[in-house]
């Protein structure tokens, strides 16, 4: 193949045409409910509202004005990029046959990065901080602005059995007696159980048996409760409860900019010149940090 304007223009049009193709059809996890999607419009999203929403309250006197005290709590998105690089002699001896499935790969594993960042943000649950400066699943969360201190990291496995399907329960409860900072209940109560694939089957038996594991005729009163596996989550043995249902998700996502496929195939580029290479790749701009706390109750063995 002769190089030229018109052949590099068509190779381009092929590949971006792979890659549209796969970010459209490319699988996607249902995540709605553990994380919030936002987009950012500049070059960070201002996340500090979200301490200060608390209960309505009775209207006597001049209306309270909820300050914002959580001070830069904020999201600046990342880049992050998966480039192929075409060589020169590959486009003149007609060998790109072997590039379009990696386009459809890289392309694929864009989409699925955009949820690989929740299990990498939950796989550090225990260290990252939230708004309160604790981290997310943390034993020792402060009072703070309008909510009451509170508990959400428990110490405990997911066994398929009768001791895994107490912890599960402990862990619900302690979810809801989270309160504000006036002592009143949030109304948080776990939807969803989220688990690596590791806990998958431990899982099923606790929430699927129709009765209380180790039991003929008790009520389980797991059942009803959602099963997320995350395959992407790194330790195989924590867990986590997630109310599904709470005006803040305990994640929040925020995405600057989608996948999105670009190319550099100008042969004049002073990279391909040193480099015989013409490059092909996807890039994207997000980062996901911890949003509401008291929505999570994450357990680390």
């Amino acid at each position: 193949m002769v190089i030229n304007k018109a052949a590099l223009d068509g190779i381009q049009t092929n590949f971006r045409t792979i890659a549209m193709q796969t970010f459209d059809s490319a699988a996607r996890m249902d995540l709605s409910g553990i994380v919030l999607d936002m987009p950012i419009t500049g070059g960070k999203l201002d996340l500090s509202w979200v301490a200060t929403l608390g209960k309505m309250r009775e209207w006597i006197g001049p209306r309270q004005i909820r300050d914002v005290v959580a001070k830069n709590f904020q999201i600046i998105p990342k880049h992050y990029e998966h480039t192929v690089g075409v060589d020169r002699d590959d486009i003149e001896d007609d060998q790109l046959g072997q590039y379009a499935p990696q386009i459809k790969l890289i392309s694929a594993a864009a989409v699925r990065f955009m949820d690989d960042c929740v299990a990498g943000l939950l796989d550090t649950a225990f260290t990252t901080a939230c708004y309160d400066g604790q981290p997310l699943c943390d034993d020792s969360h402060p009072a703070f602005g309008p909510y009451a201190a509170f508990d959400n990291k428990v110490t405990s496995t997911l066994s398929g059995d009768a001791t895994g399907y107490a912890n599960v329960v402990a862990a619900r409860a302690q979810m809801r007696t989270f309160a504000d900072a006036e002592g009143r209940n949030l109304g948080l109560n776990p939807t969803m159980l989220v688990v690596p694939s590791a806990l998958q089957d431990n899982a099923e038996i606790v929430v699927n048996s129709p009765f209380k594991p180790g039991t003929t005729s008790d009520v389980n009163v797991l059942k009803g409760l959602k099963i997320v596996v995350l395959p992407s989550l790194s330790d195989a043995t924590n867990w986590f409860l997630v109310d599904g249902n709470a005006q803040i998700a305990p994640l929040i996502r925020g995405t600057r900019k989608q996948p999105e496929f670009v190319g550099v195939d100008n042969p004049s580029d002073s990279e391909v010149f040193k480099t015989k290479k013409f490059m092909y790749g996807v890039d994207c701009r997000l980062d996901v940090v911890p949003g509401f706390p008291q929505a999570i109750v994450g357990s680390v063995q």
